[in-house]
């Protein structure tokens, strides 16, 4: 879906520099070229921000996990396979975690360029 906004943004462009060509407006010409090179810089962010909603949606889901297994935990203290259940959980929030903060990192570096 995304591919069919930017292609239609492209097209769209590209309409506007024809009739600026035909009004021989050279200025505008020069400004519609600028915003179709930002094209893929704007898509990139675009997609690092719905992996970034993904990746959050995950965390949510296995901080949920982690409580639920931590309430059947108080009930059976001794349940080996719960433990080790919640440790994987907590290696894939770090992760997790690790993850999200590369992407904002590198979606902070684009926007500042």
């Amino acid at each position: 879906m995304i591919m069919n906004e930017t292609f239609l943004e492209v097209n769209d462009y590209l309409d506007l520099y024809l009739l600026a060509g035909s009004l021989q407006d050279k200025a505008w010409q020069q400004q519609i070229i600028g915003k179709m090179q930002d094209l893929p810089k704007e898509k990139v962010q675009r997609e690092k921000s719905l992996n970034i909603d993904e990746l959050a949606k995950e965390f949510r889901m296995i901080n949920t996990d982690i409580l639920d297994l931590y309430h059947q935990l108080h009930r059976d203290p001794e349940n080996a396979g719960l433990r080790d259940m919640v440790s994987r959980l907590e290696q894939r929030r770090k992760y997790l975690m690790k993850k999200i903060h590369a992407v904002e990192t590198k979606l902070q570096h684009h926007s500042s360029k």
